[in-house]
């Protein structure tokens, strides 16, 4: 069930189920002719054990438009990285896995972070990083997706929908979200939106009033989606932040790019379930604490690179509207629930909303004192411009730790 809408300062594609994804791949697979179509899959060593994974694997084996897959693959051991090889050998595309733990990848990309004072933690952002830097380096592709490794609910026909309105030759999208809705069979999913993001945006435009950057914001209907497309001369100029800030980040700098009016949002699959983060109320260093609190950096941040005076009386306004808000939002999803038959348990949702709550106000007064954790990625077209030949050189890395 979906709505035909257009409101707020992107444009919304929607899936009334009139096409077939054969239909769709069809296309793909004439335009990928002349615009190869690389993927990457970023992803820790432990998803190879999952069977996400291995279903996503058994899906692209299909898709003949990819000329290129690329894995950035996350803590895994010399023998580990063995086993990826073997684990992705099964797929009829050209594969290449960026080892971020290699020594050659990682000695050269901490040494383009202390030359960019950039952050040198591993995380998600920097796996990305690494993924877009090697297809810039490798020239194979002229488009570029990313989705996430676990993905429950996968079937080709995400990626398909969220590649189609970049690769159309008419569109002149440059960048392209997808959107769905986070939900098992039983219950919602998708807490940092519901419960963080949406309901921190709205206090955000209710204390600040309206502007260009907070609406753009609020226009993506699931603005922490981790899967995305966009073209070759877009992804050379973006920087990210390397942690899990990297879906707000990536939405800021896009912005900053001025590509408003080549952005869109579509509806990539009808439902979507995929590995859940704990709460992790007394850590703040996993689960959905970290995240949330590398998300409001990436939001903070934002907001000062847009203008808005952040205080100490702001960030109290802001909390106090926040507080209401995602009340509100328990409320009309508990409803939701019911009348749906979803399991909704209000106790742990009204917690989720005091630690995001506590995070922000925290993570306020760091920015406040000048903290400033958040360090974005430099984008690729500024590392070549300071250090030409660099693409090459982690070409050259990949390469060698692969052999």
């Amino acid at each position: 069930m979906t709505d035909f809408l257009q409101s707020g300062s992107i444009a919304t594609l929607h899936d009334f189920s009139n096409r077939t994804s054969e239909s769709l791949e069809r296309d793909l697979c004439s335009w990928s002719k002349s615009r190869p179509i690389s993927i990457i899959i970023p992803c820790l060593i432990s998803e190879l054990e999952r069977p996400a994974l291995k279903n996503i694997v058994t899906q692209l084996r299909g898709a003949d438009y990819l000329s290129e897959v690329i894995i950035g693959l996350d803590q895994a051991s010399p023998e580990q990285f063995n086993e990826a090889k073997k684990f992705f050998s099964v797929l009829p595309q050209k594969i290449r896995i960026i080892w971020n733990d290699g020594p050659a990848v990682s000695s050269m990309s901490e040494s383009l972070c202390n030359h960019f004072s950039s952050a040198t933690a591993p995380g998600k952002g920097r796996n990305v990083w690494h993924c877009l830097g090697y297809f810039l380096g490798s020239a194979q592709g002229e488009i570029v997706a990313l989705h996430d490794a676990d993905i429950v609910t996968y079937d080709a026909s995400l990626l398909t929908r969220l590649l189609y309105p970049v690769a159309h030759p008419t569109f002149d999208y440059s960048f392209a979200k997808g959107f769905y809705y986070r939900a098992t069979e039983s219950h919602f999913g998708g807490r940092l939106v519901r419960l963080l993001t949406s309901p921190l945006l709205d206090a955000l435009a209710q204390c600040y009033g309206s502007s260009d950057y907070l609406n753009y914001l609020r226009s993506f209907k699931y603005p922490l989606a981790g899967e995305f497309a966009m073209r070759k001369e877009l992804a050379n100029r973006i920087s990210m932040p390397g942690d899990w800030g990297l879906e707000i980040g990536v939405l800021s700098e896009i912005y900053r790019l001025n590509q408003r009016q080549n952005i869109c949002q579509i509806a990539v699959t009808s439902r979507y379930d995929h590995k859940h983060q704990s709460l992790s109320v007394d850590n703040s260093d996993l689960g959905l604490h970290k995240m949330s609190r590398d998300i409001l950096q990436t939001i903070l941040s934002g907001l000062a690179d847009n203008n808005a005076l952040i205080t100490r009386e702001a960030l109290t306004s802001i909390g106090t509207a926040y507080r209401q808000n995602a009340q509100e939002a328990i409320n009309r999803y508990a409803n939701d629930s019911e009348i749906n038959g979803f399991k909704y348990n209000r106790e742990e949702e009204q917690l989720a909303a005091r630690l995001f709550e506590k995070c922000f106000l925290e993570e306020g007064e760091k920015h406040l004192a000048g903290h400033r954790s958040f360090r974005s990625m430099p984008s690729w077209l500024q590392i070549e411009n300071n250090l030409p030949g660099t693409l090459a050189q982690l070409y050259s890395a990949v390469e060698r730790d692969n052999q």
